[in-house]
Order: structure tokens, then C-alpha cells, then sequence
């Protein structure tokens, strides 16, 4: 291999590295908004579970029902700013490893164009060393 393209080649490692880190990225931002969201989930499920007993609910149940009521709906409101957050980065993620992804297939290319290129180079010097023979003419002539 030429310095042209063992160069390709360290370019393409590198690119397939960033690939994977992109890609790592991507899952751990996906996997921070599903636990975000699982998160949101059981407080609109805690929230939903508090309904009073029609028949045996005394002043302070209905007290104690409501400040966690109000207690869960602070959390839930506290909680859509980190999901957004957590979207946003999930978002750049996707964008990020995209343009690895672009990359290293770019850099694929420069590489196997590189090694044609190479090939056609050793194929036209091999051509070129060979010794020179004189062609018979074309009208059949001897000379």
C-alpha cells in the first residue's frame, strides 16, 4: 500500500471510531428520555391513583390526598424541562451521528479510490517495464 492510501486507511478508522461514539451518544441520550419518560409515567399513574374511597375518606385523608396531589403535579412540571431537554440532546444525537455516519462513508470512498488508483499505478509501471518487441506491420510486410 502507498502512503496515499495507508493515510485513507488510518482516516477511515478514525471516521468508523467516531461512528461509534456517535452511535454510543445516540443510545445513552435515548435511553436518558426513556427513563425520563418512564419517570413522568408513574407520576401520572401515582397522580391518577388518588381518588378518595366514596365512603371511608375522613378530612385528612382528603387533606393528605390533596398536598400529594399537588406535591405530584410540582414534579411533573419540574420534570418537562429535563425531558425537553433530554428530546433536544436526543435530537443532536441523531444529527451528530449522521454526520459520522457521512464521514466515514466519504472516507470509505477516498480509500477505495485510493487503492484503485494504486492498482492502476502498479498495473501501468508493470506495462512499462516490460521489454519492448517490435510489432509486425499491418500489411504483412516483414521487416
Amino acid at each position: 500500500m502507498t502512503s496515499l492510501a495507508e493515510r485513507r486507511s488510518r482516516i477511515v478508522r478514525v471516521r468508523q471510531m467516531e461512528h461509534r461514539v456517535a452511535r454510543a451518544k445516540l443510545a445513552n441520550a435515548e435511553a436518558a428520555l426513556a427513563n425520563l419518560d418512564r419517570i413522568s409515567g408513574r407520576i401520572s399513574g401515582l397522580r391518577a391513583s388518588l381518588k378518595p374511597d366514596a365512603e371511608r375518606t375522613t378530612g385528612l385523608a382528603l387533606k393528605s390526598m390533596a398536598e400529594m396531589a399537588l406535591r405530584l403535579d410540582a414534579a411533573k412540571g419540574d420534570l418537562a424541562a429535563p425531558i425537553r431537554g433530554a428530546e433536544h440532546d436526543r435530537v443532536r444525537s441523531i444529527a451528530e451521528r449522521l454526520a459520522a455516519k457521512t464521514r466515514e462513508e466519504g472516507a470509505e470512498k477516498l480509500r477505495e479510490q485510493a487503492l484503485r488508483s494504486e492498482s492502476y499505478e502498479q498495473t501501468r509501471r508493470a506495462d512499462a517495464n516490460r521489454p519492448f518487441r517490435k510489432r509486425q506491420s499491418a500489411l504483412g510486410g516483414a521487416k
